[in-house]
């Protein structure tokens, strides 16, 4: 696929919601998701989604599997990167190196290792730079700052695509330029890098070099034939997408396919065949050709988690939500490291209004691209959701029901002015005073605040004639917003209860000015009190 991986990934986010889903099979053998048990029906808790029948039933299969990068690993590598730990990186990278050479199934783990330094932030340029600064003669430098740099291309690709001006394709092609010097170099010092290889076959198709790219086909294929990832970035090149065929590429899958006794994951390449003609299929917005397609790729040789996410995202277009989260968990078993998986799936529950099930997801999808802006986006539009939903079921009187929802937005947006505010309304309703102070806090620290916030602290306030606090919070909320009607006559009110008579006769004069009726009647009983 062409496109970077998520941005930098800076620390573990903890995972405070975990919704609890439950799954059962209909009477037409169709399984079913829901955040809640389901009435008149024999369900299980499951926190895979991982459904056994189904309109799409995967097939999984026994024996060879494509393999990702699991998020934690991801994690690490970037947190060494990011504390300039450049010999534990070479060390962890040489390792990666030695197991596919001893196992070329596990050349996609060395792939996704480098996959890793793909970070499309054009910030993060200084890390690399030290590295190949400190190490100048080891591969691993030089192969992670080119990842680097040709994902910043392929970043600003996606995001300019044809709008692009002269200045922005210079700028891009200056960022292919300078990771073709660093496969370069990583070349000299290992000739059999399949790395190299296969980002230089990439690199040659998005130059449309025809005869640079023909020169790194001829080289991969003398020096490292038997490299999966090299072979699938070939076949991408042949595809009609950049000017090629069906018939090419299944000629050429079949004469690769042949080698899968010397490496298992290349008996795939068939199914890529069908995966990149499905995904033409799919821009021609012929959806049934697409699903066809997938299916044939699906059913084609072992589990490979591409072949799995391309179809839920086509089932996710298509509004079959159910096949479309069974299909993206299918693909997260094998590849952890995506968060486009868990969004995906959050999409899909969110669409069939299951948006307790959709935070947890988008939860997860956080803790490897924290710094998403469309995972950002969309977390809002759940939260909203789920906000709605709490408000809802607080009004039908089940606070505590209304709790959960309402923690689940808290816990995407912890702080969102509305979901503390709703949330805390549950807490109160529930008796949990302290907790709901605790939450409304969250509002004033984050400057989400409005007059509602301080009413209902108030309110929690009053319980214990806080009188101090009342008084304080009011004056935060003066200090931070302006004097107003409303919030002056709710200081005069505190500073009274305080027994502070003068300060209260000089807000409430001062509400009454802005035309307050209620603070009209105060200064007159306030009046009263001072003159004593």
């Amino acid at each position: 696929m062409l496109q970077g991986l998520p941005v930098l990934l800076l620390m573990l986010l903890p995972l405070t919601v975990s919704a609890q889903v439950y799954q059962w099979v209909d009477e037409q053998g169709r399984t079913h998701f829901s955040d809640k048990v389901p009435s008149d029906k024999s369900a299980r808790p499951t926190t895979e989604q991982q459904a056994s029948v189904g309109l799409h039933a995967p097939v999984h299969h026994d024996g060879v599997a494509l393999r990702g990068l699991t998020w934690d690993e991801m994690a690490y590598l970037r947190q060494l990167l990011r504390a300039r730990q450049f010999e534990v990186l070479n060390s962890r990278l040489d390792e990666y190196r030695r197991n596919a050479d001893a196992d070329a199934a596990a050349e996609p783990l060395l792939w996704g290792a480098y996959q890793a330094f793909d970070l499309g932030v054009a910030s993060a340029e200084e890390y690399f730079n030290d590295w190949v600064r400190l190490h100048p003669g080891v591969e691993g430098s030089y192969l992670a700052r080119a990842s680097y740099q040709s994902g910043v291309a392929w970043q600003l690709l996606q995001e300019k695509g044809r709008s692009a001006n002269a200045d922005d394709r210079k700028r891009i092609n200056g960022y292919f330029f300078a990771a073709l010097g660093d496969l370069d170099a990583a070349i000299r010092i290992n000739p059999s890098s399949a790395i190299a290889y296969a980002l230089l076959v990439r690199m040659g198709g998005a130059l449309n070099e025809r005869e640079q790219l023909k020169s790194y086909l001829d080289g991969a294929e003398r020096d490292v034939p038997m490299s999966f990832v090299v072979a699938r970035m070939r076949l991408q090149m042949l595809s009609p997408a950049f000017g090629g065929s069906e018939r090419t590429m299944a000629d050429y899958a079949k004469r690769v396919a042949a080698r899968s006794k010397q490496n298992p994951l290349l008996a795939f390449l068939p199914g890529y065949v069908d995966l990149y003609m499905g995904d033409l299929a799919r821009q021609q917005r012929n959806n049934q050709a697409a699903l066809e397609r997938y299916n044939r790729a699906i059913n084609s040789a072992g589990d490979n988690h591409e072949f799995f996410q391309h179809r839920a995202e086509l089932l996710l277009e298509m509004r079959e939500y159910e096949d479309a989260i069974r299909d993206f968990s299918s693909a997260a078993r094998y590849n952890t490291a995506d968060s486009s998986l868990y969004v995906g799936e959050a999409k899909a529950f969110a669409a069939m209004g299951q948006y307790r099930n959709a935070a947890s997801e988008l939860q997860r999808a956080r803790k490897i691209d924290p710094s998403s802006l469309p995972l950002a986006e969309f977390s809002q539009q759940v939260v909203k959701a789920l906000v709605k939903e709490g408000q809802q079921t607080r009004k039908a009187g089940d606070a505590k029901e209304a709790a959960t929802f309402l923690e689940a937005a808290i816990g995407l947006s912890p702080k969102n002015g509305d979901a503390v505010y709703e949330y805390s309304q549950a807490l109160s309703d529930l008796q949990r005073f302290s907790e709901a102070q605790q939450q409304l806090e969250a509002a004033f620290e984050g400057h989400t605040d409005e007059l509602k916030h301080y009413r209902l602290m108030e309110q929690l306030l009053l319980r214990r004639y806080q009188w101090d606090e009342i008084v304080g919070y009011w004056s935060m909320y003066i200090d931070r917003h302006g004097e107003d009607a409303a919030s002056l006559e709710a200081r005069a009110r505190a500073y009274y209860g305080n027994h502070q008579y003068e300060k209260a006769l000089d807000d409430a004069e001062k509400a009454a000015a802005l035309g307050n009726k209620s603070a009209k009647a105060l200064v007159k009983e306030y009046s009263a009190k001072v003159n004593r």
